[in-house]
């Protein structure tokens, strides 16, 4: 424990309010973030866009004309370029060739760049004699100019323009254009985000991104509406920030249930890509599937998508769930002993891919099933189900291979006008189960993509029940600011700029005094509790709570212990009766305690709490470390002998006292003003709260409410406590 021993001097600069407080704030402008380019290049024709194209037919009404590219990206006409409203370039042996509509040539050479007269005006890209994008055009409207290079017979093209221009292309394709205007909002800021973020991301190829799910889909001005232009003009120059820098923005389309740890997906933990519950999100009915495979098919499938899958067969399948309830591992088991593990993405993109047309997620379950008392397998029977599995293999594939080129949601779009179908055949799992007697495995799969960061389904949820396009960023991105917005910053999307806490809230955030309440909430009008208020103190101790976190013991034969709360998450270990552990959390009716230098989970009836004295207090309670530390150390005694009441609100007199206690236990010594008079109403302060009460007042640390009373009996909001921590920890850090 950190000690402290200070002499406070009698004109103290610190003043305490347990009461009223002054406005603050005023005049604080919104995080600001200039991007390195306002111009991004996007591979259009080249490296993991659309495939190459052997011409390109270029239409702009305003006129185009040839020119260069300047070091800013900026297009600037040749001297002596003409302009044309047609051009139509070509490739043959690495040389491109551009003609006006005439056909007369116009220009020859390795590289050619093109730019309209008119910035405003997009120009028409045609691809004659194919089509692709949304399975029906073959020309797309974009604004800015283009970098069209020739490679053998055929052209690479790269889109230059201006970034809020490319969102106009973006939004209308990783979003759906008719949702309401707050999730296409909060859709232009992540897709702005991680466009800024990734400048640079493809140089080598000559570009910064790609136009497919590569990176983020874009085609350009067809599916754009007045809703998705104004969702990129009403949050223009906005940039999702941690410490100053855009985040990894990334987004999926459902998460089916739970957001996910990205270091339990890609391995690398950034701190504002946490997993959590996702209630909000309405899943489309077309997102879950399950479908059912013999071990024989299964095998199959996993050596088609791994040629390192050399397992005999497979007569088990073992997983292990994340503690938001998304898969981690699957592992595969032969008759043999031998088994083949995938962790985080790959136990997704190998293991599910293929067995659904398109849709996977990184949310899903294997269900092991016993074998079925059915007819023997015979001849017709094997090749029935061989049958079987050729269809749905040649129908998964089918689809797989239109799926590179799309965005999840524009995929639903065609499904949803009958372009193509998601579904997996229905008599599929039903014959597999009449054909086979041996062991089947049952997929279920909830939602579609990583399950990294903002779930576009459960942002439209959010937003049709009123919530706002920043509430939805805070809620899926951990502890952010936007740059440019002046309606938050403080990392909680109910602490305005502006306001007199704000930037109180903002101080005992980052110094770890106080946190939220839930769904990125500070919840600053909420009075402040018993348990809250110790705590607070006890993290401007600096206290370790695993010193003083409840001890458990194992009071059955054995118990469970889990990788999550609930018994469909892994088993880490049984643990035998009598085995002690900390409990450092609580979730419903499980624990998470710390068992040998590794957490997880318990049943709670399970096990039986020792030596501890609060009978009121959950052990598990964030507060509960916190209670035994003030109990232990003198800062409280509690309300009685077994009682502290930490889910009361604490009142002015008690935080009086407890603070004094603070102060006293660190070793602080107060200078105290004896010629400052006593509150008016000093008789109504309880006999045990009066020496603190004095002491702080007359050390310059409490203040009245008005009319030279104290009040003793009324309870503060989180915002003046809030207030009240910043000015004490100033002082004292």
């Amino acid at each position: 424990m950190k000690s402290m021993k200070r002499l406070l001097s009698m004109v103290l600069a610190l003043t305490l309010l347990l009461g009223l407080l002054p406005a603050l704030g005023g005049g604080i402008t919104a995080e600001a973030f200039t991007p390195e380019h306002d111009i991004i290049r996007i591979g259009i024709n080249a490296h993991s866009c659309w495939p190459l194209t052997p011409n390109v037919v270029l239409t702009n009404s305003g006129g185009l004309r040839v020119g260069s590219f300047n070091a800013q990206r900026q297009f600037v006409p040749a001297a002596d370029a003409a302009t044309h409203t047609t051009l139509r370039v070509t490739s043959s042996g690495g040389t491109v060739q551009v003609a006006d509509g005439a056909g007369n040539v116009i220009h020859t050479g390795q590289t050619v760049n093109i730019g309209p007269v008119n910035e405003a005006i997009t120009t028409n890209y045609r691809l004659p004699g194919t089509s692709f994008g949304d399975g029906r055009r073959d020309n797309f409207d974009f604004f800015g100019g283009f970098r069209i290079t020739g490679s053998g017979s055929n052209l690479i093209v790269v889109n230059y323009v201006d970034i809020e221009d490319y969102l106009k292309g973006v939004v209308p394709y990783e979003a759906i254009p008719s949702w309401p205007l707050q999730v296409l909002k909060a859709q232009a800021v992540a897709a702005r985000t991680y466009a800024v973020r990734n400048f640079g991301r493809l140089g080598a190829h000559g570009f910064d991104l790609t136009n497919t799910t590569a990176t983020q889909v874009y085609r350009g001005m067809h599916y754009a509406n007045e809703n998705t232009n104004l969702s990129v003009t009403g949050t223009r120059g906005q940039v999702i920030l941690y410490n100053g820098q855009p985040i990894e923005a990334v987004y999926h389309s459902a998460a089916g249930g739970a957001t996910e740890d990205v270091e339990n997906v890609w391995e690398s933990p950034l701190p504002y890509l946490r997993g959590r519950p996702n209630p909000h999100e309405e899943t489309p009915a077309h997102i879950p599937w399950t479908r059912t495979l013999t071990a024989a098919e299964f095998l199959t499938h996993m050596r088609s998508r791994d040629s390192g899958f050399n397992l005999p067969d497979i007569v088990d399948v073992q997983t292990q769930l994340t503690a938001n309830g998304n898969m981690f591992s699957v592992t595969f088991v032969a008759s043999n002993g031998a088994t083949r593990t995938y962790e985080r993405q790959r136990a997704r993109t190998t293991v599910l891919t293929g067995l659904h047309p398109v849709i996977n997620s990184q949310r899903f379950t294997i269900t092991r099933n016993p074998a079925a008392a059915s007819l023997a397998a015979g001849p017709d029977t094997a090749t029935a189900i061989q049958t079987l599995g050729h269809i749905a293999n040649d129908y998964a594939y089918d689809l797989l291979d239109i799926y590179p080129t799309h965005s999840e949601l524009e995929l639903f779009a065609m499904q949803d006008a009958g372009l193509v179908s998601f579904d997996i055949p229905p008599s599929e799992e039903a014959e597999i189960a009449a054909l086979s007697g041996g062991i089947t495995f049952t997929i279920q799969n909830f939602g579609f993509g990583h399950n990294v960061g903002m779930s576009q389904h459960g942002a439209a949820s959010m937003a049709r029940l009123g919530h706002t396009y920043y509430e939805i960023l805070h809620f899926y991105y951990t502890g952010i600011t936007i740059s440019g917005l002046d309606t938050t910053g403080s990392g909680f999307v109910d602490v305005p700029r502006g306001r007199w806490y704000f930037d109180a809230v903002q101080y005992v955030r980052e110094h770890g005094l106080m946190q939220g309440t839930g769904d990125n909430r500070f919840s600053p009008q909420l009075t402040t509790t018993r348990g809250m208020f110790v705590t607070i103190l006890g993290r401007m101790a600096g206290i370790d709570t695993l010193t003083y976190a409840p001890q458990g013991m194992v009071a059955g034969n054995s118990v469970n212990f889990r990788t999550g709360p609930g018994m469909d998450h892994a088993l880490i270990r049984s643990l035998p009766q009598g085995t002690q552990m900390q409990i450092i959390g609580q979730h419903r009716d499980w624990l998470r305690v710390l068992h040998d230098g590794t957490e997880g989970f318990v049943l709670g009836s399970l096990v039986t709490i020792m030596d501890w004295n609060w009978a009121d207090t959950a052990p598990g309670a964030f507060y509960a470390p916190y209670v035994a530390w003030a109990t232990s150390t003198g800062v409280s005694s509690g309300t009685g002998p077994t009682t502290f009441d930490p889910g009361r609100a604490v009142t002015r007199q008690e935080m009086a006292a407890l603070l004094y206690g603070y102060i006293e236990s660190m070793d602080i010594t107060l200078t105290r003003d004896t010629s400052i008079p006593m509150f008016a109403d000093f008789d109504t302060v309880a006999d045990w709260a009066r020496e603190g009460v004095i002491s702080l007042q007359r050390a310059g640390i409490v203040q009245g409410v008005g009319y030279g009373n104290f009040a003793p009996l009324w309870s503060s909001n989180r915002a003046s406590v809030a207030t009240m921590m910043m000015n004490f920890h100033r002082q004292h850090q």
